[in-house]
């Protein structure tokens, strides 16, 4: 009976010892699938965190391309700012131009008006001084004839003067007939 006690006292020993393998095992495995779930949740987890970054990144990127754009359209209105500043100085640069142009022209049509002036009243003053000379000339001329005249009539009168010498002087006077 004691041999038959040790063989159940052995049977029970080794199903207790079957049961505790098979608790361990299934303790193990739970272990392993909760190690198996953690690492999953853990997973899931990362998946999540990962996907929340890529949109956070995706939003960065978004926010910076959008402040890119709005520094481009506000360095592009900066830009056409100042080329209508340089374009509207141009124009005024461009008319002051034109307007001293158009005051040196007025002033030179003047002052060639002036000058045309002076010239006419200088030619003026010439043709009058001109006519001057030759009317004295013309009474110089006038005056010396006059004497002359007298003078030959006074020799013709003292008969000084041969006749036909006379008559040549009225020939030339268109005296005679």
């Amino acid at each position: 009976a004691a041999q038959k006690n040790k063989i159940l006292l052995d049977t029970v020993w080794i199903q207790e010892i079957q049961k505790q393998t098979k608790l361990d095992q299934e303790e193990k495995e739970k272990e392993r699938l909760l190690k198996r779930g953690r690492i999953r949740e853990q997973a899931e987890f990362l998946d999540t965190q990962c996907k929340y970054l890529q949109q956070e990144r995706i939003k960065r990127k978004a926010e910076k391309e959008k402040e890119r754009e709005q520094a481009i359209f506000d360095h592009t209105a900066w830009l056409e700012q100042q080329a209508k500043s340089v374009k509207e100085a141009k124009e005024r640069e461009q008319r002051a131009k034109q307007e001293m142009e158009n005051i040196l022209s007025e002033q030179r049509k003047v002052r060639d008006q002036q000058l045309v002036r002076a010239r006419q009243d200088e030619e003026t003053r010439n043709a009058k001084v001109v006519m001057e000379i030759e009317l004295c000339k013309e009474n110089k001329r006038l005056a010396r004839q006059k004497l002359f005249d007298t003078w030959k009539a006074h020799l013709r009168d003292s008969a000084v003067i041969p006749p036909s010498q006379r008559e040549l002087e009225k020939q030339r006077e268109g005296n005679l007939p």
